[in-house]
């Protein structure tokens, strides 16, 4: 334990315009080689501990990454109210048949 207590906020010691840079750059790559979200949601905890940040911003990412990561709570809370809101709208568009 005494390892996860000497790491917590390891990144501090860079300046802030380094860190800054790191993180887009590898939110770039994580972009580009188009990564799995396991993938995402180990380098954000790496990057929110290496932050120092309270354990509420950790709850709230692995809240977002369950929500984002487990395809029923998706589809229940976020995909099917939104499919709903955008066919009482008319946003989509009628598929006619050929």
């Amino acid at each position: 334990m005494e390892i996860l207590n000497e790491s917590f906020g390891f990144l501090l010691q860079f300046p802030l315009w380094a860190v800054i840079i790191g993180l887009v750059l590898i939110t770039g790559l994580l972009v580009f080689w188009e990564t799995p979200l396991l993938i995402w949601a180990i380098v954000g905890t790496l990057a929110l501990w290496g932050l120092s940040a309270p354990a509420w911003v950790f709850g709230v990412f692995a809240a977002l990454i369950i929500l984002f990561g487990v395809k029923p709570i998706r589809r229940a809370v976020l995909t099917k109210p939104l499919m709903k809101l955008l066919d009482s709208m008319n946003f989509l568009p009628t598929i006619s048949e050929t």
